[in-house]
């Protein structure tokens, strides 16, 4: 959501456009189920519908796309897409109905759901009165944050990416997803009660090898030899970091995306994520 009105302590925030990038199985274990988790979610949107304000919404998600209140005007995001009205993707350009609003191939941070992420804040920007132009020439410049897909760069030969982000498998699914195939797949920790088979077939014919770290070995690895994947179980980060660069092929790329919580060894995920950095060979990334 973007406030344009602070107000006064005590009272709620003017919101003029308001966003759900997506609704997937997550925090299950304070909702109770996916249907309460969607319906905490389009609560954001009563922020904006008291503003007479504008939601911003992907029309192809299961859940947002009957997302209609009387009195809000909505805006309809395509991702895949491309003769349709709303935000979309056509011709290489972010497009805000006939408007264009930049390249997608100057866009410099990696993964699908970024660019997908970079469409919905372009439309919100321009909702909010930002000059098309002055969008397009931004996308350039755009980085993205640490542990999203962050290329760390060469450790003996092998590109590392830190997806540290992620704690459910649907985001580890989208990391997959952006990435070459043939490469290690590091993922672990306390494993949420949440469906991992969809993850592990789509690994099958693009991740060579998965490493199970932490309290998700008795979870994680019997989805992924059901799927025919290659897969080891470890019992912490730096053991896993060590197994990888034993069995990695010659130029094999490593991505960390855990697909849990952090809880059973770590405060948060940016603990763990810095934890799998200093157990990378000759310490932090450069």
């Amino acid at each position: 959501m973007l406030p344009t009105e602070l107000g006064t302590p005590g009272q709620r925030p003017r919101v003029e456009t308001a966003c759900v990038v997506n609704v997937l199985p997550d925090h299950l274990e304070r909702h109770g189920s996916l249907e309460n988790y969607a319906d905490a979610k389009k609560r954001i949107l009563e922020l904006a519908l008291a503003a007479g304000g504008t939601a911003v919404l992907p029309a192809e998600d299961r859940w947002t796309s009957s997302w209609r209140i009387d009195g809000l005007r909505r805006v309809d995001a395509w991702f895949e897409r491309e003769d349709v009205g709303g935000l979309h993707f056509e011709d290489g350009r972010f497009h805000f109905d006939a408007e264009r609003l930049g390249r997608v191939d100057e866009l410099r941070i990696p993964g699908t759901f970024q660019r997908n992420n970079t469409l919905l804040a372009l439309g919100m920007a321009r909702l909010l009165g930002a000059d098309p132009a002055r969008l397009a020439a931004a996308i350039p410049e755009l980085r993205g944050l640490p542990h999203r897909l962050e290329d760390l760069g060469l450790f003996e030969g092998h590109r590392v990416i830190d997806n540290g982000v992620s704690t459910t498998p649907d985001s580890t699914l989208s990391a997959v997803l952006s990435m070459r195939p043939g490469f290690t797949l590091l993922v672990g920790g306390k494993a949420k009660d949440l469906p991992v088979d969809e993850l592990a077939h789509s690994c099958r014919g693009r991740v060579r090898s998965v490493i199970v770290f932490g309290a998700a070995g008795p979870v994680f690895a019997p989805a992924f030899e059901r799927a025919g994947v290659e897969v080891h179980t470890e019992p912490s980060v730096e053991a896993a970091v060590a197994r990888a660069f034993e069995t990695m092929l010659a130029g094999e790329e490593l991505l960390f995306s855990p697909a849990c919580a952090s809880f059973d060894a770590y405060l948060n995920f940016r603990e763990r994520a810095l934890a799998f950095r200093a157990a990378l060979p000759h310490g932090e990334a450069s």
